[in-house]
């Protein structure tokens, strides 16, 4: 029996016709799972943007939607992933914006590539790679853009990162420490801390979960403070960089030779007695903002603020610092801010009491180790 025109190529359809191979299935499969995963993270962390995300067809709009509702709540997302096709770059784990001075970042100091303001700092802060004398000499030569070599040559070594912190810590130049952590890696904070690589490896604590976010979002509003501490610095650098740089310097030297006469471990185990944190507590309340404390034994403090005072000069002498980092200690413990704005060191046996008589001085005792203040002065 004769078979019709349509009957032949039905027969040789089905004969072609063969079952999708077992690859293409389980692509189907993982495709169809990676954009569900997609889905669950718009329905947890956006879930306003969630009909509007499902209205659009291709899956870099998609993120793209996803990735502009997250980032207005939560963090910056790399935004890598929104120019794929696919949902695995995305849901592999959070992809964040990193803040890192790397290797090959910092390498990249000493070729002029960064603004002055770092460049400037990373001369002054031990090189986090040890690198050797040749990587100086090439940040000296990039530094001498700006700030001539006379100035330079007054920071003969770099300044370890610890030492950076005991030096500059608690005064107006503490954002440096903040710089050299961030050199370090050593910030304390993801966003500085980690490398492309390092991410990568710590993927546990960039799974998209709850707690994840939660917790990075915390730490990006910590790396704004980090950042915005940092980059007054720079400016201020930058507004005149010979004579700030050069202003650095003279109170980095300052607080040296300061700190030299005062030995760190014997600082370290002084601990302020409860009638000593009383004492210095009625002080500052009693002092009114834009007085003067001055000490007879040789140092002088400006109330700045209700719980902030300004170191504005010292005698210069062991025993004089040695009471002076202890009053230091007690306003430390306290919670009363201390900044330096050290203008005059008088010599050992000169006169320190160019402030008598100034309206609003408070002249009191300064307390020592073994002596509680005295009680005339408490309230």
């Amino acid at each position: 029996m004769r078979t019709s025109s349509l009957e032949s190529i039905g027969v040789r359809v089905l004969a072609r016709a063969s079952p999708p191979s077992i690859v293409d299935l389980i692509a189907c499969m993982e495709r169809g799972e990676e954009y569900g995963e997609f889905m669950r993270l718009v329905h947890e962390f956006v879930p306003e943007v969630e009909k509007e995300v499902r209205r659009q067809h291709a899956p870099s709009v998609k993120m793209r939607m996803f990735a502009e509702a997250f980032e207005n709540r939560y963090f910056p997302l790399y935004p890598g992933f929104t120019m794929d096709e696919e949902y695995s770059a995305l849901i592999r784990q959070i992809p964040i914006v990193l803040l890192s001075i790397d290797w090959d970042s910092y390498c990249e100091i000493s070729s002029g590539d960064f603004d002055p303001g770092i460049t400037l700092l990373a001369y002054i802060i031990g090189n986090p790679w040890q690198q050797g004398e040749g990587e100086r000499i090439a940040l000296a030569e990039t530094c001498a853009r700006w700030v001539p070599e006379n100035i330079l040559q007054r920071v003969p070594n770099e300044i370890k990162r610890e030492d950076i912190h005991t030096l500059l810590d608690g005064t107006r130049f503490e954002a440096v420490g903040i710089v050299a952590d961030m050199l370090h890696m050593l910030t304390g904070n993801c966003f500085y801390d980690e490398s492309q690589e390092s991410a990568d490896q710590n993927s546990t604590d960039l799974e998209w979960t709850r707690e994840n976010v939660e917790e990075l979002t915390r730490k990006w509003l910590q790396a704004q403070v980090l950042r915005d501490k940092a980059e007054n610095l720079y400016e201020y650098l930058e507004q005149d960089p010979p004579g700030h740089f050069a202003e650095l310097v003279d109170f980095i030297e300052a607080r040296k030779k300061f700190l030299k006469i005062a030995p760190k471990d014997l600082v370290e185990k002084y601990k302020p007695s409860k009638a000593n944190i009383q004492w210095i507590n009625n002080l500052v309340k009693k002092l009114s903002i834009g007085s003067f404390w001055v000490a007879p034994i040789g140092f002088t403090f400006r109330k700045t603020g209700e719980r902030e005072l300004s170191l504005i000069s010292y005698r210069d002498t062991a025993a004089v610092r040695e009471v002076l980092e202890r009053t230091l200690a007690i306003c430390r413990v306290s919670g009363i801010t201390v900044t330096y704005d050290v203008q005059a060191r008088f010599p050992e046996g000169g006169d320190h009491d160019d402030n008598r008589g100034t309206t609003g001085t408070q002249r009191v005792p300064a307390i020592t180790m073994a002596v509680a203040p005295d009680p005339r002065y408490r309230s």
